[in-house]
Order: structure tokens, then sequence, then C-alpha cells
């Protein structure tokens, strides 16, 4: 018998990345990342993006979906692999679905990020995407199925926790890397990085990519972590009293000591003068782990772990979940912060919370840095090819253990 595949697409809007594995095995056989995908802006300072200028000819609703159809023949004709061989089409994305696509039928989904002249009108009045349109054209007879990238990748993530003895109901998937996100076999959660945070003064409220304020997002992801640097600065340099009563208030709240000041944490922090300041910089000047961090990295790296960990523990004690997989960059290159969540996490859950005996455990993923590649082939692989799955999970485990960040780094 020939060869057959599992294609996924990772379709996060701005970004486009096709993977195909082999579908006994669950090997990688082939990727490709594409950095400007339909909705990349190649000037962020203006609102046109690559799909304005593409397929000219087709309707602006119907042009996503032609263009993963055209992207994707593209690609399968460089790698050199026949439409036919294809099984099965996973595609994760960076929003809420309306319809996964059972059935054969068209799938759609709400993006925070979609610019609203390549949307349709959903059953409610929502603004949705065509995403699988050409896609049904060009593969008339294998499931399309399209899912959340968080609740995709938490899904897989479950089959390996599975396979290590952990019931997989009770698993979930975050990411933390430019931004935050969630998800799970479930399917009930995502979009957890926009769960608010209380005890903010409001002199430092934070407005997140959703455009609502005070999302965990805002604070705790590798764009969060620069914005609440930023707006902490900003008041050091041109509202000291201001600073001084956020000081007051963040020892109230226990998140600074007694003897402890921002405006002396920031005067002889590196990070006021950090060229670039981004999450990469505040790890870095934090040094986990180690004597001499700077106290202001400190601060922020604390105060974010605090958040995650009040999400992740309100997120638990709803739903049942006992075990929090961890990716995205900032999480795998900065291990002691994932330990810093799983403490924050079980303080707040408490010894008494006879719902919850044992608390949480917030690890790093063991998907590793192969989580959000094998994220969207659950869709198809466990709903149509469940008999391959022990081989996926034995090929998934040995790739993480190679794939493995060498410790120390910082990047996100």
């Amino acid at each position: 018998m020939a060869d057959r595949y599992i294609l996924t697409l990772d379709f996060g809007g701005a970004e486009l990345k096709h993977v195909l594995f082999a579908l006994g095995t669950g090997e990688i056989l082939h990727e490709h990342p594409n950095p400007e995908g339909p909705f990349y802006r190649p000037d962020p300072a203006k609102s046109r993006c690559i799909l304005d200028g593409h397929l000219e000819d087709v309707p602006r609703k119907d042009r996503v979906s032609r263009h993963l159809a055209v992207e994707t023949t593209r690609i399968l004709n460089e790698w050199g692999v026949a439409p036919g061989r294809i099984a099965g089409i996973g595609i994760s994305v960076a929003g809420k679905v309306l319809c996964s696509g059972q059935g054969r039928r068209v799938a759609t989904f709400i993006g925070a990020q979609t610019p609203p002249a390549f949307t349709v009108a959903g059953p409610y009045g929502q603004r949705c995407v065509n995403t699988t349109g050409g896609l049904l054209k060009q593969f008339p007879r294998i499931p399309i199925l399209i899912g959340n990238d968080c609740n995709s990748t938490g899904d897989m993530q479950s089959l390996a926790y599975e396979a290590l003895g952990t019931d997989p109901a009770t698993t979930f998937f975050i990411t933390i890397g430019q931004g935050f996100g969630g998800g799970g076999p479930n399917m009930d959660v995502d979009e957890v990085g926009h769960v608010k945070v209380f005890g903010v003064h409001p002199a430092v409220r934070l407005r997140c990519g959703c455009g609502d304020w005070n999302c965990a997002e805002a604070f705790a992801s590798g764009t969060g972590f620069p914005k609440f640097a930023r707006r902490l600065l900003l008041l050091y340099r041109t509202r000291p009293a201001t600073l001084a009563a956020v000081s007051r208030y963040e020892r109230l709240g226990g998140r600074l000591a007694a003897d402890q000041d921002l405006k002396t944490m920031i005067r002889t922090s590196p990070l006021r003068t950090a060229r670039p300041l981004d999450a990469v910089a505040i790890f870095r000047c934090a040094s986990l782990g180690r004597p001499g961090g700077d106290a202001f990295a400190r601060y922020l790296v604390r105060t974010a772990a605090d958040m995650t960990g009040h999400v992740l523990a309100s997120v638990a004690n709803v739903h049942g979940l006992r075990v929090f997989g961890m990716g995205g960059g900032v999480a795998r290159n900065n291990p002691r912060y994932v330990k810093m969540i799983h403490a924050a996490g079980n303080r707040l859950i408490g010894k008494a919370n006879k719902l919850m005996p044992g608390g949480i455990t917030v690890e790093l993923s063991p998907l590793g840095a192969l989580a959000n590649d094998y994220g969207p082939a659950s869709l198809v692989l466990k709903q149509h090819f469940r008999r391959h799955v022990p081989a996926w999970i034995r090929t998934m485990r040995q790739l993480a253990a190679k794939a493995k960040t060498p410790r120390g780094k910082t990047r996100t």
C-alpha cells in the first residue's frame, strides 16, 4: 500500500505553517514555515495585508479559503507529494471555532486579529473566517477539520499524558510565548490569557491586544512583560508621586516587602536603559535561581507568575483540571519561571480545598518544543486513525527528548 500522510496547517493569521506527517508513525517528513501568512502586514503602520494584493479576482469573503488551497497545492508540489496520498488535514487557528468542519462542512472561526474585510457573517451576526471551502474542493473525500490552536495542542498533549498514566481529561496545555493561551482535550476552554487579573493599581492597568484591559496576557506574556515594565518606567519618569502610591499598594498586597520601593528598584535597574526592552532582557536581568538578580526584573517576573498562577488555579477549580503542561518560548526557555507559577497556583488553592486535594501540577509539556507542530494533527488522528496513536506517542516522546532547550537559555 502506498504511503499515506496527515497534513497540518498552523494558521496564526500573520503566519502559516504546513507540516507533513507519516500517517503510520507520526514522523515529521516535511515542514514549510511561512512568516508572511494571509494577514501579514508588510508595513505595520498600514492596514493592508498580504491578501489585499493576492487573488484579486476572488471575492474577499472567500479569499482566505482560496489562499489556503492555493498555498497547499503549491507546497505539496514542492514536496513531490500527490494530493491523493493525503489521508486527512488538521488546521489549528488563532481564534474561537464556530464550525469545526465535521461532516465535511465549511469550517469557520472568529479571529481577534482578522481584518473584517475577509470575513463572512456568522449565524449570530459574528464576523467569521471561511477557512476550508477551497480545501474541500481540492480534497473531496478526506476529513478536513479545524480547531483552536491551544485546544488542538492540548488534545495531542493529553495523549502523551495518557501514555504516562495520567487521566487525559484532567490535563491542559498552556502556551506563554508572545501571547498567552491554553486549551485541553475537552475543547471547552480556550483563550485563558484573556481572564482578567485583579488587584492591579489603576495607574498600572494595561490594554491587551484583544482591545480590553487587564487581561493576564497584557502582563504575563512575551509582549506583556515589556508592556508592564514600560508602564512602571513611565511613572518613574513622569509621575513619581503616583509610583510611590503604587509601591504602597504593592506592599499592602504582599507583592513588595516592607523595605522595598519601586522607585529605588527602578533607579538601580539595568532595565531602565535596556535596548531592546523585551522579555529576554527582563528574564536575563532577573537571573532566576542565581544570586544578584535585578530586583525590579524579579518583581516583574514574580508578579506575572502570581497572575498566571491565579488564572490556572481558577480554571482548575472550575473545570476539574490537575496537570498543566506548558509550552511557548517564555515557558520553555525559563523553567524556573514555570516552577514559580506552580508554586503560585498551589498557594492560591490551599491545602484546605476539598475539591482539589493535592493541588495542581504545572510543568513543561512532555511534547517539548514540538507541541504546536503536532497539535493540529490530533484533530483527525484521534477521530479517524486512532489505531496509529501509540506509534505517534512514541515518536513524539523521542523527538521531544532530543529537542529539549538547553538550560540557561532565555529566548522567547
